[in-house]
């Protein structure tokens, strides 16, 4: 049995050493709904296993796997998952956490859009989900200020991009 069929039947002792290529396999686009539904469970299923080696990248790529495929019936579980899951690195961590899986998902339950996750998230204003309306840059200093809009929805929202040490940081409102 290869490393794929092993995760998809939840396999866990043989991917925990292969967890990289799991991870590949599963970040190719598009997934069928078996391989979407398998990967939850072996994210779930992994996060309750935790081990002290487990780093924290790891961790965090699952909850961003859970929040793009996750589905609102999996709240109990992440409710059980969330007390053993260590907090962020740091700071300035933007990587998602068990709380904002959790959020996200109620949102999804309650039928509110995507974007209002993302801008809660701190998401930059260049992706597909949104068109920028307008953006002025105020380069002295370090900082623009976009209007964007949802495709999906139309909402609009303002922000800024402030300008970090290693990446920038949006502020929205």
């Amino acid at each position: 049995m290869d490393i794929l069929e092993q995760a998809l039947t939840l396999e866990l002792k043989a991917c925990r050493h292969d967890l990289d290529k799991v991870m590949q396999f599963f970040s190719r686009k598009p997934l069928t709904k078996r391989e979407e539904e398998s990967f939850v469970r072996f994210a779930l299923q992994y996060l309750y296993q935790l081990e002290e080696q487990d780093s924290y990248s790891v961790i965090a790529g699952l909850l961003r796997w859970l929040h793009d495929y996750g589905t609102p019936d999996i709240l109990p579980e992440l409710e059980k998952i969330k007390p053993i899951l260590p907090p962020r690195k740091g700071l300035r961590d933007y990587r998602i956490d068990a709380s904002e899986l959790i959020a996200h998902l109620q949102k999804k339950a309650a039928g509110i859009c995507e974007c209002k996750n993302k801008i809660d998230f701190g998401t930059s204003p260049h992706i597909d989900m949104f068109e920028i309306v307008s953006c002025v840059v105020h380069s002295e200093e370090y900082y623009s200020e976009y209007v964007v809009r949802c495709k999906r929805c139309s909402s609009e929202y303002k922000g800024r991009e402030e300008e970090g040490y290693h990446y920038p940081v949006y502020r929205w409102n």
